[in-house]
């Protein structure tokens, strides 16, 4: 007789709303996140609005110890996967916060192959557009402590986890393995998305560029881009995590939502 086997664990995690909501809100962290940097999002979300996060193999203390996919086709085929289907979603959202911009863009193309429609809403925060020229050095190939020191000092790495080097172990194979799909995704030609598009950013964000924020639009539909850029957030990259209401109560707005 076979003996029990552990169903597998899934890609995106409930954190508020239920699943008769009219707006499904799912969020791709920054590389290396978890989805406790969107705890902070849920007093700030009314009713029918549910809050989905990505829980990706290998990021945190829970699934630190899984494998990492370093696949972004097959990281946004299996969040794809999981979402619900389009007449119980509602309205699709999806957000994507630093290197999440990547993956949020790219589960947005893999919906409306699947479906054949495209989310409701794009939504990036502190990410230059993928086509956009880069400016910044590569990291996915720098030996660990190299890349937790220079990635740190683009403030690219949370506060906490710079102040205890004991967890950067726990860290750091999860960042390497986003920073390398972030850098190698080349996002194919294809028709824009054609959707509501909002974009978030810090003004003194060494890692972004107005220009490379602007580029967003390129996936709007005509009069519907909208770009928030803030002067000095607290948190500068992490001003989303660390002040999270300005940023909901922009989204919210630009979907016609009321906040809570």
């Amino acid at each position: 007789m076979p003996g029990p086997t552990t169903a597998r664990r899934g890609w995106l995690r409930p954190l508020a709303g239920d699943e008769d909501a009219h707006t499904t809100l799912v969020c791709l962290p920054y590389a290396g996140g978890t989805p406790r940097i969107y705890d902070g999002w849920i007093p700030h979300l009314p009713a029918g609005v549910r809050l989905l996060a990505a829980d990706l193999p290998g990021h945190g203390l829970l699934r630190g110890e899984e494998p990492v996919v370093r696949d972004l086709d097959q990281v946004t085929g299996t969040l794809c996967t999981e979402l619900p289907a389009p007449e119980r979603a509602g309205r699709l959202v999806v957000f994507g916060y630093s290197l999440g911009g990547c993956l949020a863009l790219g589960l947005a193309r893999a919906w409306r192959d699947r479906w054949g429609i495209a989310p409701y809403a794009l939504a990036v925060a502190a990410y230059d557009a993928p086509w956009a020229p880069r400016r910044l050095p590569w990291f996915a190939g720098l030996p660990d402590g190299e890349l937790w020191s220079r990635v740190g000092a683009f403030g690219a790495v949370p506060q906490p986890l710079l102040d205890r080097p004991e967890l950067a172990p726990l860290f750091v194979r999860a960042l390497r393995a986003d920073i390398a799909m972030a850098e190698g995704y080349r996002p194919p030609r294809t028709a824009p998305l054609n959707c509501r598009v909002s974009v978030f950013g810090c003004a003194r964000d060494p890692l972004t560029t107005p220009e490379g924020l602007a580029a967003w639009s390129a996936e709007a539909a005509p009069g519907s881009y909208r770009r928030h850029l803030y002067d000095d957030p607290p948190g500068g990259h992490f001003f989303a995590e660390r002040d999270p209401g300005p940023v909901v109560e922009a989204l919210l707005a630009d979907l016609g939502t009321t906040p809570a």
